[in-house]
């Protein structure tokens, strides 16, 4: 017998009809219109497919526009209440959730129970959907790999509106195209995953500085064999003759002894945003802000123990800080190239933003290992993923193509969640073995019913 702790995640919801409603990537670069569903029950969502064009979306938090369908239908998934449950085994550490359950949810329940999420982004307020849809990372992919490795199942509700159970033994095609597949194979309903053991809410970290791409390199690799999590991070103001410095945050969760109360998990402060940052270029000046106070934080020698919120989530400190960016927004761009090309790609990356007098307001370095099945929509590779978070002024997507082209000729591809922009020619170049996917999801939607603006602007909608 499995001895479930559950928790009700979503007494407190309300139906509400369906409207037209302006709807925003996280960057608030990419913006829809659409009819938004918000089914109550299982049989609502099987409705809702039947008006086709559709798309299912979690909280929101994808940066650019895969979770954006313009003049179409979108179903909001943490509106079914009849899923809203998490379940876990306290023996076996097994989770069992619905889609819509955020990562703030299941931390909250399975941290104190000795039990992680073993792969998070950076966002308390991914569901867990909408981070299977991205096969989401963390700062610990070296070692743990992405969701997807600790995925069991999923219940997918297919475009035609067949509930089916989807893992690596059974319906392993649609299991692993829907892992990084954007939402576009189904609507998953609930999963089951494997979570890991922990010794205590609290986490230590310490700043390791470097002041080139050797140094940052060399402290990753030498690093990744005593600490699980590794984040690097570069000081963004660009201009020629600039360094490559910043500093490396390794870090552990704490066991027991270590800590005087290790389960207990302090509330989470965080402040709001009163409006969307209305001065013209005030992006730039946000930027420069974030910058600082980062800079501040990753300092050479700098350490702490901090409890395991502030630990992966340190962003949701403010909970719409991308409202400081204003009506322009930002651009997300984060890549992945292999190990062999990390040093030569990121001085070459170094010269391009040196050159073009790029400001990134975020630069963040994390290592990452070969994913366990390389798919044709798979991201990860062993090596460095490398994120710019860049303000938007004239000219910089032209920018950003041009880098696109050094991505790939060191053997790299850009992470499609967090795209907006980037061509379908080159996506292909990315991903040679995108028609595998392709394939598959023709199999399980051969009337296209699942759509989003993403899939378009990248031709994926139609072969």
């Amino acid at each position: 017998m499995l001895s479930y702790s559950v928790q009700d995640i979503g007494s407190s919801l309300l139906m509400a009809p369906e409207k037209l409603q302006q709807v925003n990537g996280w960057s608030r670069i990419s913006h829809a219109r659409s009819k938004i569903f918000r089914p109550t029950s299982i049989e609502e969502v099987r409705d809702n497919l039947s008006w086709g064009d559709i798309l299912p979306r979690g909280a929101g938090m994808s940066f650019g526009d895969a979770a954006l369908n313009n003049s179409r239908k979108l179903i909001e998934t943490v509106s079914i209440l009849e899923l809203q449950k998490i379940a876990l085994d306290k023996t076996t550490g097994v989770l069992l959730c619905s889609s819509a359950a955020t990562q703030k949810e299941i931390l909250r329940l399975s941290s104190r129970q000795g039990w992680l999420l073993p792969a998070m982004p950076g966002s308390e307020n991914i569901t867990i959907g909408g981070s299977i849809a991205a096969d989401g990372h963390g700062k610990n992919h070296y070692l743990r790999g992405s969701i997807s490795k600790h995925l069991i199942s999923m219940q997918i509700m297919l475009a035609s509106g067949e509930l089916v159970e989807a893992s690596r033994e059974k319906m392993p095609g649609l299991f692993w195209a829907t892992v990084g597949g954007l939402g576009l194979t189904g609507v998953i309903l609930s999963v089951k995953l494997k979570l890991q053991s922990i010794g205590s809410v609290y986490a230590s970290y310490k700043m390791k500085g470097f002041d080139d791409v050797d140094k940052m390199v060399d402290l990753i690799e030498t690093q990744k064999t005593s600490y699980e999590y590794i984040l690097g991070w570069v000081n963004g103001s660009f201009k020629p003759g600039k360094p490559w410095q910043g500093a490396v945050s390794v870090g552990k969760i704490l066991s027991s002894h270590q800590v005087k109360e290790p389960w207990t998990l302090p509330n989470r402060r965080a402040i709001k945003l009163p409006f969307l940052n209305p001065v013209p270029g005030g992006g730039m000046l946000a930027g420069r802000i974030v910058n600082y106070v980062i800079d501040r934080q990753f300092r050479h020698g700098r350490n702490n123990v901090i409890d395991l919120n502030k630990f992966f989530f340190p962003q949701d400190a403010v909970i719409n800080w991308n409202l400081a960016f204003g009506h322009s927004g930002f651009v997300d761009y984060q890549c992945c190239v292999p190990v062999d090309n990390g040093k030569e790609f990121f001085k070459q990356v170094h010269r391009f933003l040196n050159k073009h007098r790029i400001f990134c307001f975020l630069i963040a370095i994390k290592r990452f290992s070969a994913p366990e099945r390389e798919g044709a929509f798979t991201f990860a590779q062993n090596g460095y993923s490398l994120g710019l978070d860049i303000p938007v002024r004239s000219g910089i997507f032209n920018l950003l193509h041009l880098l696109d082209e050094i991505v790939v000729d060191y053997g790299g591809r850009i992470n499609p969640i967090k795209d907006a922009r980037v061509l379908p020619g080159m996506l292909r170049r990315m991903y040679p073995r995108l028609d595998e996917w392709l394939e598959m999801r023709e199999k399980y939607d051969r009337n296209r019913i699942f759509s989003s603006d993403l899939s378009r602007r990248l031709e994926l909608t139609h072969q």
